[in-house]
């Protein structure tokens, strides 16, 4: 009965001590808590810095203080210039990320308008030539004819062109104004040209440009 009874004491003497020990860790915890949002408190305050908040809360500096802090599991938050629980900041994260799908595709959406609104705008713009593209296409030969009688036209200012035609030489008789047969007489002396040459050169360019150009090459080959 004496060594039950000394057991039982026993028992109970520890139960005090565990339950002592769990009171002081509670209240150790309950300081370390009230440590941490005093550590908040004051840096909320304007005008507190870490070195200033570091003394006043007991620390040698500033990086056992947030040595400390990180050990609470808080982290610094340059935006809200104090410290916030991580919890706290992976619920922001997390906020942050469901928001982000619906505010990217918002901007995607925007963004396809745009540029389908500047296509559109292409394309009504372009649709006012298409008129034109459809006659130059539908012209392409006579526009070439055209412009290959203007280069030859804007070559042949400075110097008479001179065509070495195949066949044998015939004499045909052309009837003409007297002042035009003047002026041929003038420039073949002007210009030192026979007038056999004047009037062969003047029907070639008068047929290649009025569509007799394939045949006149063929000609001259």
């Amino acid at each position: 009965m004496i060594q039950t009874a000394e057991g039982a004491l026993k028992e109970t003497d520890s139960i005090l001590q565990r339950m002592h020990e769990l009171s002081a860790q509670a209240a150790n915890d309950t300081n370390i808590s009230s440590k941490a949002d005093l550590i908040i408190s004051l840096f909320a305050d304007d005008g507190s810095d870490p070195k200033s908040v570091a003394k006043k809360v007991g620390f040698n500096d500033h990086k056992d203080l947030a040595d400390f802090m990180k050990r609470q599991n808080y982290i610094w938050s340059t935006d809200e210039r104090n410290y916030i629980h991580q919890s706290e900041m992976e619920d922001d994260e997390e906020e942050s990320k469901k928001a982000a799908p619906e505010t990217n595709g918002k901007e995607l959406a925007a963004e396809i308008r745009k540029q389908v609104e500047r296509q559109v705008n292409v394309a009504e713009r372009l649709a006012k030539f298409t008129p034109v593209m459809e006659f130059l296409e539908e012209n392409m030969d006579s526009l070439q004819e055209l412009l290959a009688a203007t280069e030859d036209g804007e070559e042949s200012e400075g110097e008479i062109p001179h065509f070495a035609v195949p066949g044998t030489t015939k004499t045909k008789s052309v009837y003409m104004a007297d002042r035009l047969a003047e002026l041929v007489t003038e420039f073949s002396k002007v210009r030192n040209v026979s007038q056999r040459n004047i009037f062969e050169a003047a029907v070639i360019e008068y047929l290649r440009k009025y569509g007799y150009r394939d045949a006149v090459n063929s000609l001259l080959r």
